[in-house]
């Protein structure tokens, strides 16, 4: 027998019954995991000096956007350093304003906190697409990946830049299964992308983008019209 590929509306009608609300127990749970992986994300998160290359190099970078003034141009021993865009110097700067200096801790918070958004942002997204179990689990294997825990602890851009592509697929998938605000979610999605861009350059948005279409192109279908649209266009 043939599989139908689900469609957006049928998707959203399949999904309707676990994404209208989320009971109290279920976000007491996931609060407490959130809590509890914050615990050890934050723990100590200074406790060692920054690592090298990478670590002293942008920390370096955010303490002269924070002496300087400029946030626009990023520099590195007052030259100018542009090998990465700006965004992820402007967060640890913001971060050192809470610390008081851009000491190893406040380097490290923006990756601590957008592993945070991304364990929450896989949780909801299994919710959606299978059960709260389904999130949940995901999540907490997720968090035991050495890999994540690794950029998690360290001020590097990949966790920061995990965080915007994830937030981006997830708000497309939340568009593609909704009726109401659909043009809204789509649009939040890819603003979501262009920050992935201020992150690392081009490389977030080429993976958004190759994750939409192979998504589209296995669940999307296409009415007779649409095909005469797309013949005629091409």
């Amino acid at each position: 027998m043939n599989s139908i590929p689900p469609t957006a509306s049928t998707c959203a009608v399949a999904s309707n019954s676990r994404d209208s609300f989320i009971p109290g127990a279920e976000w007491l749970r996931i609060a407490v995991v959130m809590l509890l992986a914050a615990a050890v994300l934050f723990v100590n998160i200074g406790g060692w000096e920054l690592w090298t290359p990478d670590e002293p190099r942008y920390a370096q970078v955010a303490r002269e956007m924070l002496n300087t003034g400029n946030y626009i141009v990023p520099s590195l021993g007052a030259e100018p350093y542009s090998n990465k865009p700006p965004l992820f110097f402007w967060l640890i700067a913001l971060s050192a304003r809470h610390y008081g200096s851009v000491s190893a801790a406040a380097a490290r918070l923006p990756s601590a906190v957008a592993a945070l958004g991304v364990l929450l942002l896989t949780y909801l997204l299994g919710r959606k697409l299978y059960n709260p179990l389904t999130g949940f689990f995901s999540g907490l294997i997720l968090f035991t990946g050495f890999e994540f825990f690794w950029l998690a602890t360290r001020a590097h851009l990949d966790m920061t830049l995990t965080f915007w592509i994830t937030l981006s697929q997830f708000l497309f998938y939340c568009g593609y299964t909704s009726e109401k605000y659909r043009s809204q979610l789509y649009l939040l999605s890819f603003f979501s992308a262009g920050l992935s861009i201020l992150t690392k350059g081009p490389v977030g948005l080429i993976i958004v983008l190759i994750t939409i279409a192979l998504f589209l192109s296995i669940f999307w279908t296409i009415t007779p019209a649409e095909k005469l649209a797309i013949w005629f266009v091409s």
